[in-house]
């Protein structure tokens, strides 16, 4: 049996598959990142215990926080430990991405949800990647760069008079209450990110004005200078690029740049992926 692991900050999606490649179980568990979260051997016990009682043989991980072999290497001994009884891989989240989506093919992987990030798979890895920066320094189009255009406009007034009435009636606040509240979060970004949604409230035009923005800044700043070295297609996972696909394609194409494929989640590509003989 193989068991393949999708795990995000907040969520891990995993699916286990019989010897015909049928989904046998599907699970739902805590996110897992061993970056930002010091307990996560708890979340991935969690997902360890969900699939206990199964004869696994290979197990496909693809995580965010998997930044190098001493921390691969630590999720993978855990997961050999406990379910695997002959071959595991762990792979950081955006070489899922390529699988998921490009599959053996190069291609430009991109994950666009709450941040975004970008890298360059040959088919068989991920070898350049462009430095992501964080919110501080980069995140272009993604839901939290969405979010602070919105709510900047917001705070200034600039937004057309029913569209601060919208926003108001929606988050509750005023704008001054707003900005002191943002600067009490935790995680401004996730919070920033939050009021995406309400960009489909407001008028077509205001709405169309900030999402351009947002990706005309995505296209030129991570999808250019990745796609005049490649000259492959992006490839994008992620909430934000699955339901803004039709502006993200009129921008690329502005470029010159022809759209890959979209897809919220990358775990349906990876059982896909994974469905299929291993590959050399």
């Amino acid at each position: 049996m193989k068991l393949i692991i999708e795990a995000g900050s907040t969520k891990t999606q995993s699916r286990l598959l019989d010897g015909q490649n049928v989904i046998v179980k599907s699970c739902d568990s805590a996110g897992i990142n061993p970056v930002t979260d010091p307990n996560y051997t708890d979340a991935l016990s969690e997902l360890i215990n969900l699939y206990r009682k199964y004869s696994i043989g290979e197990i496909y991980y693809y995580g965010s926080g998997c930044i190098g072999p001493a921390v691969n290497d630590q999720i993978s001994g855990i997961l050999q430990q406990q379910l695997c009884l002959d071959h595991t891989e762990v792979h950081d989240d955006l070489y899922g991405t390529a699988r998921a989506t490009a599959g053996d093919a190069p291609g430009l992987a991109v994950i666009m949800g709450t941040g975004s990030i970008i890298g360059y798979s040959d088919g068989t890895q991920i070898t350049d990647k462009l430095a992501s920066g964080g919110y501080l320094l980069g995140d272009e189009g993604s839901g939290f760069a969405i979010g602070r255009e919105l709510m900047t406009r917001y705070i200034r007034s600039a937004l057309p008079k029913d569209d601060m009435n919208i926003i108001c009636d929606q988050i509750k606040i005023g704008t001054t209450s707003f900005i002191a509240q943002l600067y009490q979060q935790p995680n401004p970004r996730k919070y920033l990110a939050s009021f995406t949604p309400l960009v489909n409230k407001i008028k077509p035009d205001t709405r169309s004005a900030i999402l351009n923005k947002a990706f005309s800044t995505h296209v030129e700043n991570m999808i250019t200078p990745m796609y005049e070295k490649y000259g492959v297609s992006p490839h994008y996972v992620g909430s934000i690029a699955f339901y803004f696909r039709t502006y993200i394609e009129e921008i690329l194409a502005k470029f010159d740049i022809l759209a890959g494929s979209f897809h919220r989640e990358a775990i349906d590509g990876l059982v896909q992926y994974h469905s299929h003989e291993k590959r050399n």
